[in-house]
C-alpha cells in the first residue's frame, strides 16, 4: 500500500491520468488496418471483463453518497485503491473492447454507440481518479471528483445498456418501463368472470408458438392462424386445420403432437414446442367444439379442463405480458419511424408483404435531396428495412457499405443513381437479398461478375448500363436461377 501511495502522490502519476483519458477519447479515430491475431483474440475476453468496472466504479459512488449523506467516513486509502483497480479493470475492458470493434465481427449503430461509451466512460473514470488523488492530497476538489464520479456511473450504465440492446435487441435493458408507466398495461390482468378459452389462452399460445410463420403475410403451408376463422381452412395438405369436436383429426393438432424429429412436426427444430399442458387444452379446446365464445367460467365444472387453465395461467400471463411489450415497441418504432420520415423528407411505410416491423423505403417523386449523410441518419433501423428503392437519389459506390448492413433486406432498387459497381461487393453480405435493380447506372463487366456470389439473388435488372451480352450471358449459364432483364424494372 505504501508503494502505492508513493506512485500516486507524485505529479507524474496525475498527468499521466489525463493523458491515458485524452487517448482513449482518441481511440475511435485509430484504425488498425491489421491487426495481430493475439490481439484479435484478446478481443474475445472483452464479455467476460466488461462486468467488474461496472461494479466497482457503482461501489466506489455508493460510498461517496454514504460519506455525504449517511455520516460514513471511509478509508481514503482504500477508496483509492478501488478507484486504482477500477482504472486498471476499466482499460483493460475497453482495449478488449477495441480489438474485438476493430477485428470486424461486429458492426452497425448501436456498436459504434457502445465504443464511444466506453472510451468515454475510461475518460471519466481517469479524470474520477485525477481528483480524487488531489483531494486526497490536500482535501481539495471534492466537488470535482464527485461530479466526475457520478459522470462515471451515468456513462458506465448508458454503455452497459447498449451492451444489453447489442446482445439482446434494441432497448433491451429498458423494456419493461412502458408497462410501469402505460396505462395499457391493465390489459395484461382481467377478470376471471369474463375470460375465453380462445382469446385469453388459445389465441396467446398460438401468437408465442406459431404465428411467427403462420401469419397474413407468410402462411407457411398455406395455414394462418392470424385470426380464428382461419382456423378452419384446408392448408397444401388439404385438410382443415381445426376439426370442431375432432382433435384427432385437426391438422394442427395431428402436427403438434408428432414425434419432435418428425420431419412434419411443429414448431420445426429450433423452436420452442407446445407444452404439455399447451397440448392438453389445445385438445380439450377442439374436442369441446373449438367455439371462440366458450368462457373460461363455463368449464369450472369440467375438472380436467379447469386444472389445467390454471396450471397454465403462469405462463399465459408471461406471454400476455411479451405481447403487449412487442406492441408498444412496435407503436413506438412506427412513431419513430414516421417522425425521421419527415425529417429526411422520404417515405417509410410498413412492408405488408414482410409483417410487422418490417418497413420500406422510397423517394418522394419529384425525389428530394438524399445523399449518404441522410442514408446515415437511418442506421439505427437498418435492421428493419425489408424493400428498399433509391431510385434517382444522389448516392454512390460508398453507400453500398451502408446499405450492406440491412441485413432483412429483400428488395434493393437503385435505378438511376450514381453508383459505378466498385463496391458492388458489399452487397453480398446480405443474407437474404433476392432482387437487385441496377438499371441506368455505370455498372460494367467486371462489377456484373460479382453478382454470381450473392447467395440469394434471383432476379437483377441491367438495362442501361455498361455490361455486354457476353457477359450477361456467360452469368446465365455460371448461375442459371439468376434471372438477368435487359429491361428498366420495377421501382416503388
Amino acid at each position: 500500500m505504501e508503494r502505492l501511495e508513493k506512485i500516486v502522490r507524485s505529479r507524474l502519476f496525475y498527468y499521466a491520468l489525463w493523458l491515458v483519458g485524452l487517448c482513449f477519447l482518441a481511440l475511435p479515430y485509430f484504425e488498425i488496418r491489421q491487426a495481430p491475431i493475439v490481439l484479435l483474440m484478446l478481443g474475445r475476453f472483452h464479455p467476460v471483463l466488461l462486468h467488474f468496472p461496472i461494479v466497482l466504479i457503482l461501489l466506489t459512488l455508493m460510498i461517496e453518497v454514504g460519506r455525504l449523506y449517511f455520516s460514513y467516513q471511509p478509508g481514503d486509502k482504500w477508496i483509492l485503491a478501488l478507484l486504482v483497480v477500477t482504472v486498471i479493470c476499466i482499460v483493460s475492458t475497453v482495449g478488449s473492447g477495441y480489438f474485438l470493434y476493430a477485428s470486424g465481427e461486429y458492426a452497425g449503430y448501436l456498436i459504434d454507440q457502445h465504443f464511444w461509451g466506453g472510451v468515454i466512460t475510461a475518460f471519466l473514470t481517469l479524470v474520477t481518479l485525477a481528483f480524487f488523488i488531489v483531494f486526497w492530497k490536500s482535501r481539495r476538489q471534492y466537488g470535482p471528483y464527485y461530479v466526475a464520479l457520478i459522470a462515471a456511473n451515468i456513462a458506465a450504465i448508458y454503455t452497459g445498456h447498449l451492451g444489453g440492446s447489442v446482445t439482446h435487441g434494441r432497448d433491451y435493458l429498458s423494456g419493461y418501463l412502458p408497462l410501469i408507466f402505460d396505462a395499457s398495461v391493465s390489459k395484461l390482468s382481467r377478470p376471471d368472470s369474463i375470460l375465453m378459452v380462445y382469446d385469453d389462452y388459445v389465441a396467446q399460445i398460438f401468437e408465442s408458438k406459431c404465428t411467427s410463420c403462420h401469419n397474413d403475410q407468410r402462411a407457411k403451408g398455406g395455414l394462418s392462424l392470424g385470426s380464428y376463422g382461419q382456423l378452419f381452412t384446408k392448408g397444401q395438405s388439404g385438410n382443415y386445420a381445426v376439426a370442431p369436436g375432432m382433435a384427432d383429426y385437426s391438422e394442427l393438432f395431428k402436427r403438434v403432437i408428432l414425434p419432435p424429429n418428425h420431419d412434419e412436426h411443429m414448431p420445426p427444430q429450433g423452436k420452442t414446442p407446445l407444452t404439455k399442458d399447451e397440448l392438453d387444452l389445445l385438445r380439450h379446446w377442439i374436442n369441446l367444439g373449438a367455439s371462440d365464445t366458450l368462457c373460461v367460467s363455463q368449464v369450472a365444472d369440467t375438472t380436467t379442463l379447469a386444472s389445467i387453465i390454471k396450471d397454465l395461467d403462469p405462463t399465459i400471463a408471461q406471454y400476455r405480458r411479451s405481447h403487449l411489450m412487442a406492441e408498444i415497441s412496435s407503436q413506438n418504432l412506427k412513431a419513430e419511424l414516421e417522425t425521421l420520415a419527415a425529417k429526411l423528407q422520404v417515405v417509410i411505410r410498413q412492408d405488408s408483404l414482410q409483417g410487422d416491423n418490417s418497413y420500406t423505403l422510397s423517394m418522394l417523386f419529384p425525389p428530394s435531396t438524399f445523399g449518404l449523410d441522410q442514408l446515415k441518419e437511418l442506421r439505427p433501423y437498418f435492421d428493419y428495412f425489408t424493400r428498399v428503392s433509391l431510385v434517382s437519389c444522389d448516392i454512390d459506390d460508398a453507400a453500398l457499405y451502408y446499405l450492406s448492413r440491412m441485413k432483412n433486406l429483400k428488395e434493393l432498387y437503385l435505378q438511376k443513381t450514381k453508383i459505378s459497381g466498385l463496391s458492388l461487393i458489399y452487397l453480398q453480405k446480405i443474407p437474404s437479398l433476392e432482387i437487385l435493380n441496377l438499371s441506368f447506372t455505370e455498372i460494367d463487366d467486371k462489377s456484373a461478375i460479382d453478382l454470381l456470389d450473392f447467395p440469394a439473388l434471383r432476379e437483377v435488372f441491367l438495362y442501361r448500363t455498361n455490361t455486354s451480352n457476353q457477359v450477361i450471358q456467360a452469368l446465365g449459364k455460371y448461375k442459371p436461377e439468376l434471372k438477368i432483364y435487359s429491361e428498366e424494372g420495377p421501382y416503388f
